[in-house]
């Protein structure tokens, strides 16, 4: 597959804590080196949240016309979701860590914003995980 091929894997986002999680950033390193933002969104307790790779697309800084899109194509990677939970407390979720205290903007520049579409909510599949914190 070229660098000009589709990014062809649905984005989910999952809420499996017993309680809403607000200012939900998603952050994604485009394959041009630059960081890319989805702007902040509420996730309801137990929900699932899927985005059609068909919809997303990043918005390079300075030309926020749709007709600029560009497609998210290998290369662009999931970098971090930053939330707060029910108690205020900050949290930065990679693909392999769950950071207490690092939600918020990276210091580095943002290049753009993350298109995502309408997503589609149902049940998360498990809800909570029985260790009071409901971060599990």
């Amino acid at each position: 597959m070229g660098s000009g091929d589709k990014f062809r894997t649905d984005l989910h986002i999952l809420n499996r804590s017993l309680d809403p999680v607000t200012y939900v950033t998603l952050y994604v390193r485009g394959a041009d080196g630059g960081l890319y933002v989805a702007q902040s969104f509420e996730l309801p307790p137990c929900t699932e949240t899927v985005y059609d790779a068909e919809e997303m697309s990043l918005v390079p800084k300075g030309s926020w016309a749709p007709k600029e899109q560009v497609e998210l194509a290998l290369g662009d990677a999931f970098e971090y979701l930053a939330f707060f939970d029910s108690h205020g407390v900050g949290w930065k979720r990679s693909m392999t860590d769950l950071l207490k205290g690092r939600a918020g903007l990276p210091n580095a520049g943002i290049g753009g914003i993350v298109w995502l579409g309408e997503g589609r909510v149902k049940k998360a599949y498990v809800c909570g995980n029985g260790n009071g914190n409901g971060h599990g």
